[in-house]
């Protein structure tokens, strides 16, 4: 698992809805990432700060046993970065106002409309 300020807008978030629309991470935004192989390349997988569910916390927790130093990038990101990802670890989801959940998605929807 991996965790960073995007250095570019070219990813597109790997959360579902995200990923039909074609939504893309901003530079600056946080995100959260998670190495996967594909036909023998490695490659991160990023989602939003924001889309990042208890499932995936979950299974990250349990992969870094809490400990932040085995998180990728982390040591990297500025301090109000961290104590979001820690505390995100800890409380088992994200803070309320980072969250990108459906309420994110029908603003997304209705701007397009």
């Amino acid at each position: 698992y991996s965790t960073e300020l995007a250095p570019s807008a070219r990813a597109a978030c790997q959360q579902t809805t995200c990923k039909k629309e074609g939504i893309k991470i901003q530079k600056g935004e946080l995100r959260q990432g998670v190495l996967v192989t594909i036909r023998e390349h490695d490659t991160i997988k990023w989602r939003h700060w924001g889309c990042v569910t208890p499932l995936v916390l979950s299974n990250w927790k349990d992969v870094s046993g809490g400990d932040m130093d085995l998180i990728d990038g982390y040591d990297e990101l500025p301090a109000d970065a961290q104590e979001k990802v820690e505390r995100a670890l800890q409380q088992g989801h994200v803070d309320d106002a980072d969250w990108k959940g459906v309420s994110h998605f029908l603003t997304t929807i209705l701007h397009y409309i």
